[in-house]
């Protein structure tokens, strides 16, 4: 506790030291991704900071609807901005076109719930016991001891949600409901937050699920799908539509360990796992480059075919299980 609240007196002063500010988050971003950057964003504006968050990806259609995809940057200068931090992101590759800029900034921030593998600052605030990134950033805009509008609480409350899957997977913890209580204490919109995210179905989501239940695959207590580029193009959509999909699939009876695959662009693969309790696919996912937490981790490989990369997968659970 002392470690954390001297690294969020750190991070305080080189933010009041700031004037202009660039927020960045992985590809293919999550709510917990989207949610921790809006609401640094929204916060730092508040405090009269210039704040962009910059972001490679287009946002899914539930993102759009509680996210305005339109206030995102896209062209990332670096001599227009003397503070550079990094959210929910682990490594440098997965901050995608901006990772090489990010690294050259002189004064970067790195706040992550993720094992990080090479993704360093001047000021680096890891912790893999919390649930989601939005919980740690919660955590230090409380500290500024300044209103958190109803957007910035929202914000963090979406990304808090969606990362312990409405609190049921493990790695909920009691400060995660202690979160969601005080972040709904001060206003933030659950109601439509939930109506978005768990009882929303959009048209593209159904074809994506019947397209998932007639191609997964069941192998022993393993289940997985794959999703190669053409058919991706064929159904209108791209890898973030791919989401949910291990999530799904680890939820069957009998199923310990589920993963997609899904082909981003020709020879370049995404992979998800997913686990029940008990079930550590960081593990797996490290050994193949990735990384995450136990129950849910990713990784991306380069190859010549999906079956190519499923194999590899597969072996990669085999031996490290």
């Amino acid at each position: 506790m002392v470690i954390m609240n001297k690294l969020i007196k750190q991070i305080k002063k080189v933010i009041y030291r700031a004037n202009n500010i660039a927020i960045f988050s992985h590809v293919s971003p999550d709510f917990d991704a989207l949610g921790s950057s809006f609401a640094l964003q929204y916060f730092l504006n508040s405090i009269n900071k210039n704040a962009q968050f910059f972001c490679n990806d287009d946002f899914t259609l539930k993102e759009k609807m509680l996210f305005d995809e339109n206030v995102i940057g896209r062209i990332f200068k670096i001599e227009n901005f003397d503070l550079v931090i990094s959210v929910d992101t682990p490594s440098i590759q997965m901050l995608g076109i901006y990772g090489e800029d990010f690294m050259k900034s002189k004064n970067r921030l790195v706040i992550d719930h993720h094992q990080n593998i090479d993704l360093n600052g001047q000021i680096t605030f890891v912790d893999t016991t919390f649930s989601s990134c939005c919980e740690i950033v919660f955590k230090i805009l409380k500290s500024f001891r300044k209103p958190l509008s109803k957007e910035v609480v929202s914000a963090l409350y979406a990304g808090l949600s969606t990362d312990t899957n409405s609190f049921v997977n493990t790695n909920t913890t009691l400060n995660s409901f202690k979160t969601a209580y005080e972040l709904m204490n001060l206003g933030a919109d659950v109601v439509k937050i939930n109506e978005t995210i768990y009882r929303t179905k959009t048209l593209k989501e159904i074809d994506f699920k019947k397209y998932v239940l007639s191609n997964m695959v069941i192998k022993d207590d393993i289940a997985y799908c794959l999703m190669p580029k053409k058919q991706l193009n064929k159904m209108h959509g791209n890898k973030n539509d791919c989401s949910g999909i291990s999530s799904d699939l680890v939820a069957y009876q009998g199923i310990n360990i589920a993963f997609s695959i899904v082909e981003e662009e020709k020879g370049v693969f995404k992979i998800s796992f997913r686990s029940k309790f008990g079930f550590d696919v960081r593990k797996i996912a490290n050994s193949i480059g990735g990384g995450g937490h136990i129950g849910a981790s990713g990784a991306t490989l380069k190859g010549d075919n999906i079956d190519q990369i499923k194999d590899k997968v597969l072996d990669a659970i085999e031996k490290n299980r």
